[in-house]
């Protein structure tokens, strides 16, 4: 009769001539080391190794006692068959990645992912390769192939790819299959990849130059320019970050730049414009993103500065004197007179006219200039020395 316990599978049958440590290294010991292998885990092939048990023969007698007994082991090796599935440890992977990361960069997975695959079939039948669909050619997964268990990792391929003003999120498949030529079994699960924004991007002002007009006698307060910024990137690193960080030029430390707005005012109370001194003054803006600490950008500003009439006619000299004889018409050398206002409205910067009487009445002349910008009120008088004078004023217009 042939007799095995209460199942020739069990703990004490299987591993009867093992130590309990051994039992539990090759997995007879089931949790905790006091539960024996059930049949089906017996029978799996997967155990990748033979089970051993010990059969014993008793002749049934009643002449001897105790019965002879006879005892053999039996080693079972279990044949292999394609029964396991390429599985991963996870039923979905979400992942991020920062925009414009280097080649070969390895996603970063969340939420506790575990990025291995296994299949205990053995040989070929556990042997599996994983690639990736959907992704566009952005991503590669290593290593491509695993036998039994695999860890791997999903790497950048194509960085230019990687950019989040165009696309945040990507989603695509990862696969893993047998390697075998026919009827391969396999498995899928869904991956997605955040791209996280970098601050690869500069403020673009609106304008590459700024050119606008002031008053000379503008007041403080008085606002002389707004220039403006955007940036593509997200959050601070955008155009919500942009901080106008700086005005540079030659009426700089007059003028007051608003670093939220871009609006440019004048801050001194002494005049901070003259035209007739400079016309036209040309400044530097410098924007800067992530709150004023990222990339930094300029931009020209030109400022005109426009006449207003604050400025008297002058004359070269406090007098001029010239010599008439009496009864005659012309002066007995050319008198030139010359007058200047610095204003764009004033007289020419230099007038020089030979003046003839126009009409004689007494003492009193009106010399007539051709200049149309201006008339003068001459006279002349005769003192006892017969010499003449000519006294003028002049009349702006």
């Amino acid at each position: 009769m042939w007799k095995a316990g209460q199942n020739w599978w069990g703990k004490e049958d299987i591993y009867s001539n093992q130590s309990e440590e051994s039992r539990a290294a090759e997995g007879g010991v089931g949790e905790g080391g006091d539960q024996p292998i059930t049949e089906q885990e017996a029978w799996s092939r997967d155990l990748a190794r033979p089970i051993k048990t010990v059969g014993q023969a008793q002749e049934e007698t009643q002449s001897t006692f105790p019965p002879p007994i006879v005892k053999t082991e039996v080693t079972v090796i279990v044949t292999d068959v394609n029964d396991e599935i390429p599985t991963f440890r996870s039923p979905s992977y979400i992942g991020v990645i920062n925009e414009n990361a280097q080649v070969n960069t390895p996603v970063a997975f969340l939420d506790g992912a575990v990025p291995e695959v296994f299949d205990h079939d053995q040989g070929t039948n556990g042997t599996f390769v994983m690639f990736i669909d959907g992704d566009h050619g952005v991503f590669d997964v290593t290593p491509h192939k695993g036998v039994n268990e695999a860890s791997f990792l999903i790497r950048v391929k194509d960085s230019s790819k990687l950019d989040f003003e165009k696309v945040s999120t990507m989603n695509f498949t990862l696969i893993a299959r047998e390697a075998i030529p026919q009827n391969a079994k396999y498995s899928l699960v869904p991956v997605t990849v955040h791209i996280k924004d970098m601050n690869d991007n500069f403020p673009e002002f609106t304008k590459p130059l700024y050119e606008v007009s002031v008053l000379e006698n503008s007041n403080a307060g008085t606002t002389v320019a707004w220039v403006q910024a955007m940036d593509e990137d997200s959050g601070n690193f955008g155009t919500q970050g942009i901080r106008y960080t700086n005005l540079g030029g030659s009426v700089s430390d007059l003028l007051y730049l608003n670093p939220n707005t871009g609006v440019i005012t004048i801050k001194s109370i002494e005049p901070a414009f003259d035209r007739e001194l400079m016309s036209r003054h040309y400044l530097t803006v410098e924007a800067r993103d992530d709150l004023g600490d990222g990339n930094r950008n300029t931009a020209q500003l030109i400022i005109n500065v426009e006449d207003v009439n604050d400025n008297a006619p002058q004359f070269l000299h406090s007098k001029y004197e010239a010599h008439l004889l009496e009864n005659k018409l012309e002066f007995e050398s050319l008198l030139v007179i010359e007058a200047r206002d610095l204003d764009l409205n004033g007289i020419a910067d230099k007038v020089e006219d030979e003046m003839n009487f126009s009409r004689l009445r007494g003492n009193l002349v009106r010399l007539a200039w051709s200049s149309t910008r201006r008339d003068e009120t001459r006279s002349t008088r005769r003192d006892e020395t017969d010499e003449t004078r000519l006294e003028y004023s002049e009349l702006e217009g």
